[in-house]
């Protein structure tokens, strides 16, 4: 019992009253009443077994234990003692650290009556951000008494500014760990990985970042430096995770490389061909990645409209936040197909009809384009399917102008509700809502993986040329591509909680 007292009160067993009243006073400084009422009731029942037990210990007869001091009225002692500037304080304290050390530096802290505490705390705040220079050792010895960056009174004793300040100077400096049990699971999988590069094992770590791959870029991003460096990983060695990552992405191309080779080898005559239709289906998926790429930010920043430079900033953002924008968007896309139809029938200027279809149905798509980057990417690139499906389905004046529209209100819709509770609406939906999960799981670059696949499949004729054949590649490659990759994720998360 009294072990667990003096670790409570930070002390080891003394008989001397005046420390343990220190020690307590200390301890009230990080346990409030109204906070933690059972702390605070442990700390008391420990400081008043403590004195009795340092009564008796020197020899005085038993006697009822003082009553512990409430916080506010709490005084170092009972004799007067005089008023002294916080700056002398400070030379006096700095004094006695420079002769003896961090234990004198601890001692003459604790000799400085509570009374002046305050006053004493804001100097040495002063200081510290006047000298930011000053040793680690005698920073970090400031931190553990005043409490400045843990304690939850520090605001009220010093203000506001001083510990905003201190927080911004010794953030760096002094990293204070995260012990959030919550955090540290979310993040579990990219410490594993920074465990296994600390162990010297690379192969083991290349082998984990390239069968778990987006999901601890998302994190690692996600973090930033500051969250990284307090969950233990240093500014150098989030360096190394970064050089991990690119090294696992080459994997990954290498990956999907040898499946082309095999999904292409049955066709080819020789290897002179087998090479010819690898490269054209690489230079096929790099062009068509750079163009959903291109368009996809375009789009995404109202091409220049949210740009700082732009006079009508200030309007596109408080229209992106409108209610009816969705709605704006989806009837203009509807008036597209309308000036589509009125385009493919006889008129006297050829020309003169696709002006305001193409006005029209860019000014629809972009009030509903969505506001996530990746998944505007993803749209930029999916429209490609549903535009071919439908262009081969339809079989209207104006055919592939209508199965444009059609196709970007589709993906777009699909976009509008991700991410809402489900409706029979969105069984129709139902590609589009899958590709932009394996988005958010996985990356725009896995997403797109699909209709990549599609269009190497139909270029090198391993599928019909039809709508209705392209429609089932595309399903069922996305429903393969996430349960493949999804059953390869748990198996790799297993080692993570092994």
């Amino acid at each position: 019992m009294f072990e667990e007292d003096w670790a409570l009160l930070g002390l080891g067993a003394t008989q001397d009253l005046a420390v343990i009243k220190r020690a307590y006073a200390v301890r009230l400084r990080v346990t409030r009443p109204d906070d933690d009422a059972e702390a605070y009731q442990a700390l008391r029942e420990a400081y008043e077994r403590a004195q009795q037990w340092a009564r008796w210990d020197r020899g005085q007869q038993p006697s009822e234990p003082e009553p512990a001091p409430e916080p506010a009225l709490l005084v170092e002692d009972d004799k007067p003692r005089p008023t002294v500037s916080a700056t002398d304080l400070v030379h006096a304290v700095e004094l006695r650290w420079r002769r003896g050390g961090d234990l004198a530096l601890s001692q003459a802290l604790g000799e400085v009556p509570l009374a002046q505490q305050a006053g004493l705390s804001i100097a040495y705040a002063d200081l510290v951000l006047r000298l930011p220079q000053l040793p680690d050792a005698f920073i970090q010895q400031l931190l553990t008494h005043f409490g400045w960056l843990d304690d939850f009174r520090s605001e009220r004793l010093i203000g506001p500014h001083r510990v905003h300040a201190l927080q911004e100077a010794l953030a760096d400096r002094f990293v204070r760990p995260i012990e959030d049990p919550a955090v540290l699971a979310q993040f579990a999988p990219l410490l594993h990985l920074h465990r296994l590069r600390e162990a010297g094992r690379l192969q083991a770590a290349r082998w984990f970042a390239l069968r778990i791959g987006q999901p601890v870029v998302s994190l690692f991003d996600r973090a930033g430096s500051r969250l990284l460096h307090r969950l233990g990983i240093a500014p150098t060695e989030q360096i190394g995770l970064r050089s991990l990552f690119r090294v696992a992405l080459l994997g990954r191309v290498l990956v999907l490389l040898l499946l082309l080779t095999l999904v292409l080898s049955p066709t080819a005559e020789n290897g002179a061909a087998l090479f010819r239709r690898v490269f054209g289906a690489l230079v096929v998926l790099v062009v068509c990645g750079a163009a959903a790429m291109t368009f996809g930010v375009g789009a995404w920043n109202g091409f220049g409209l949210k740009d700082r430079r732009s006079v009508l900033r200030g309007h596109w953002q408080r229209w992106q936040s409108h209610r009816l924008r969705p709605w704006l968007g989806f009837g203009l896309l509807g008036l597209g197909m309308a000036l589509a139809a009125w385009a493919a029938s006889p008129v006297d200027v050829p020309l003169l009809p696709w002006l305001p279809y193409l006005l029209v149905t860019s000014a629809g798509a972009l009030l509903v384009w969505p506001r996530d980057l990746q998944h505007g990417i993803v749209a930029t690139g999916v429209v490609a399917v549903p535009w071919y499906v439908l262009n081969d389905w339809l079989s209207l004046p104006g055919g592939l102008a209508i199965s444009l529209s059609l196709a970007l209100a589709w993906v777009l819709f699909g976009c509008w509700i991700a991410g809402r509770p489900p409706t029979l609406l969105a069984w129709l939906l139902r590609p589009m809502l899958n590709t932009l999960n394996l988005c958010d799981r996985w990356g725009y670059r896995l997403a797109l993986l699909p209709v990549a696949l599609c269009g190497v499949l139909l270029f090198n004729g391993l599928i019909a040329a039809r709508g209705s054949s392209v429609l089932i590649c595309w399903v069922l490659s996305i429903l393969a591509l996430g349960l493949i990759h999804g059953q390869l994720e748990k198996w790799t998360l297993r080692e993570v909680n092994a």
